[in-house]
């Protein structure tokens, strides 16, 4: 229920709206009646836990092995690639095929 008072003063209008609540009243969107609305949720069942146990369990494949780097005594071992750079008789342009 509302009550709306208005004063007529000159070039403005002045609403005052005074909410007034009673018994009969619509309830509110987020306070649902008592009795109405949707039921709730049930909880599910527990599953025995020694029946869970008997069951054989799931196989996950396992990941796969992370390569480590070779440690340091292992690099010193393996010589580092050598790339010769031999000078051509004349420079490349970019754009030649």
């Amino acid at each position: 229920m509302l009550i709306i008072a208005t004063f007529n003063i000159p070039n403005s209008a002045i609403f005052i709206v005074i909410p007034i609540r009673s018994d009969n009243d619509v309830p509110a969107k987020h306070t649902p009646a008592a009795g109405i609305g949707k039921p709730r949720a049930k909880a599910k069942p527990r599953v025995n836990i020694t029946a869970r146990a008997e069951r054989p369990a799931v196989q996950r494949s396992l990941p796969l092995p992370i390569r480590r780097r070779p440690q340091a005594r292992e690099a010193e071992a393996i010589p580092p690639p050598t790339i010769r750079v031999e000078p051509s008789s004349r420079p490349l342009l970019a754009f030649e095929p």
